[in-house]
Formats: C-alpha cells, sequence, structure tokens
C-alpha cells in the first residue's frame, strides 16, 4: 500500500471543517478542529478535512494549519529538549554528590535520549517538508500497522499466559527455565532451546518492556513486511540473540538467555537497513532516525539494568539489517 497516496485517505462527510482520528468519531466546526490541531503531535493521526475538500488530509497537508502546526511542533521539540538536558545535568550531579550509580546512568540516558532529539530536529523537524513527509508516513502506520501490532501483541499475551501456566505446573520460574529455557549448559545437546527459551521472560516489568517495543516495531515493519517474512526475521533474530549471547561466555551476564528484544531490534535493523537501501520508499531521513533509535536501544538496555545482554541485541540488529539490505519493503515508490 502506498503511504504518500492521499487518495487512499478517508473521503470528507460534508462542505465544511471537520477533523477526525482514526477509528474515531468526526470533529466538526472550525473552533473544535483548532482546539484539534493545537494538541497535534506526530503519534497523533489526525487528519483535517478543509471546505471544498473531498476528502480528509494530513494536518500539514492543509494550508490554514500547515505553517502554524510546524512552528507549534518545533516549540515543543524544543521544550523537550530542554526538559532532556536538565534532567541529564541533575541527574549526573545527583550522582556525584551522593555516589549513586542510578543516577549517573539515569543522566546517561537523559543525554544520549537529548541527543537523539537534536539530531532529529536537525534532520527532519526543522524543515517543514521533511516534517510533512513523517507526519504523512506516521499516519499511515496508524492506520495499517495498528492490525499488525494487535497481532503481535496478542502473541505476546499468549507467551506470557503460557509461561505463568506453566511456571505454576511446574513448580516456579527456575523449574520452567530448567525445563525449556534457553540454559548455556544444555543448548548444545538441546538445541531447541535457541528457539523456544526467549519466549520466556525474567519479570513483569521485562515482559511489559518486549511488549511494548515489539508492538511499536511490529506497528511500522509489520505493514512493509509480507507477514510470513517478518514471523521469520522475528524468529531468528530472537535465536540468534539468544545464541550469540550464550556463546560469549565472557560478556553474557547470565547462563540462561530469556527475552524476544533480539527479535525486535531485528525488525528494527530491517527498518533501517532497507531504507538505506531504498531510501525513495521511506520519508526523508528516516535511514538515520532508524539506525540512531535502534542504537539508542542498544545503548540504553544495559544502563536501564545490569543483567542485559548487549550481545543479543547487537546480534539481532546486525540480522535485521542485512535482512533489510537484502529483502525489499512491500511496496517500493518513486518520488
Amino acid at each position: 500500500m502506498e503511504w504518500r497516496n492521499l487518495e487512499r485517505l478517508p473521503q470528507a462527510t460534508e462542505d465544511a471543517w471537520e477533523a477526525r482520528r482514526i477509528g474515531g468519531r468526526v470533529i466538526r466546526g472550525k473552533a473544535a478542529v483548532d482546539a484539534a490541531v493545537a494538541r497535534w503531535n506526530l503519534l497523533d493521526p489526525l487528519m483535517v478535512s478543509p471546505p471544498g475538500s473531498a476528502r480528509f488530509l494530513p494536518v500539514l497537508h492543509v494550508d490554514e494549519y500547515r505553517d502554524r502546526a510546524h512552528r507549534a511542533l518545533r516549540r515543543k521539540h524544543a521544550v523537550s529538549l530542554g526538559v532532556l538536558l536538565a534532567a541529564g545535568v541533575l541527574f549526573v550531579i545527583s550522582g556525584y554528590v551522593a555516589e549513586r550509580a542510578t543516577a549517573l546512568r539515569a543522566g546517561a540516558m537523559a543525554f544520549a535520549l537529548a541527543l537523539f532529539v537534536a539530531t532529529d530536529f536537525h534532520l527532519v523537524v526543522r524543515r517543514i517538508e521533511a516534517l510533512a513527509e513523517r507526519a504523512q508516513f506516521a499516519l499511515w502506520v496508524c492506520r495499517e500497522g495498528a492490525m499488525h501490532a494487535a497481532a503481535w501483541s496478542c502473541g505476546m499475551l499468549v507467551a506470557g499466559g503460557v509461561q505463568l501456566y506453566a511456571g505454576s505446573r511446574l513448580g516456579g520460574h527456575d523449574a520452567l527455565l530448567g525445563a525449556v529455557g534457553a540454559v548455556r549448559e544444555l543448548v548444545a545437546s538441546e538445541p531447541w532451546r535457541i528457539a523456544i527459551g526467549p519466549f520466556m521472560h525474567g519479570s513483569l516489568a521485562h515482559w511489559l518492556t518486549n511488549f511494548a517495543m515489539l508492538a511499536a516495531a511490529s506497528a511500522v515493519a509489520g505493514p512493509l513486511l509480507r507477514a510470513p517474512r517478518a514471523l521469520a526475521l522475528f524468529l531468528c533474530g530472537s535465536s540468534a540473540g539468544a545464541a550469540t549471547s550464550l556463546a560469549i561466555e565472557a560478556t553474557s551476564p547470565t547462563d540462561v538467555y530469556v527475552g524476544v528484544s533480539a527479535g525486535i531490534f531485528a525488525l528494527l535493523g530491517w527498518c533501517a537497513g532497507a531504507a538505506i537501501r531504498h531510501p525513495a520508499s521511506f520519508p526523508s531521513s528516516f535511514a538515520v532516525t532508524a539506525s540512531a533509535f535502534a542504537l539508542l536501544n542498544v545503548a540504553a538496555a544495559p544502563m536501564a539494568s545490569a543483567n542485559v545482554s548487549n550481545a543479543g541485541h547487537v546480534a539481532g540488529l546486525t540480522l535485521g539489517l542485512l535482512a533489510g539490505l537484502a529483502f525489499r519493503p512491500r511496496c517500493l515508490t518513486r518520488r
């Protein structure tokens, strides 16, 4: 499906100011539309139909709101950047004064995120043409990726439910990992554990993090990859991450690998690789944004938890990047 094709957007219902979100009610009246646009951001799938338009359009494609929305979004990014920098300084000062390593890690994460926001602002947000492309692509992802995200989220719910049930039947989390987990001492004789083990998670917080990240990654990669390829890439990424982490004993923090984060990084890596190979099929500077976002998560993971194996993450990301360079998106476009 062509994400640049405005003809696929919903048709207007009447010759007056209207706005709507995906699956939401229609907002009618100029004052109500003004209020909705004032709250708009790139993750808000808002469409506007001005008088005389045959269909709803992205906010930045409506002359009435184009410059106004752009200025408002630039201000929001500037405020976000200032907050992140201030938080980073406060965390670092707190870490040095109180000698708290967690505060220093939080400060480093804040600075890394600030660098990502600043780079994205320079490449995309400050240029209205690039921002309009980004917003149109985000709208398409929200429309086409919702079902993909829902399907993958259901899979995570099933995996979590099976883990809880099997753990209760076998006598606890440790017993379950011993039975089917990716345990270093057992994977050589039972290699199937490399495929099954990553679907086990160490805690509820670990599962929730993977759940949220997989929903976001599948919403973007799902509409661009065929479902069998996306699933195969995810499974191969998870297995490659587990195998790599357990093989590198010096850097692997535990003897058991859990979590599907390497598969998620494989999907993110595919997005970056496909954008590098086929830049015309993606919004302006998407390859830089996708690569920077993936690397930011790789860097942030060990800051958030000491038990993270970045070897597995890098393995999944590398596999996805190579797949992105090899397999093109479903719908190539021409400028």
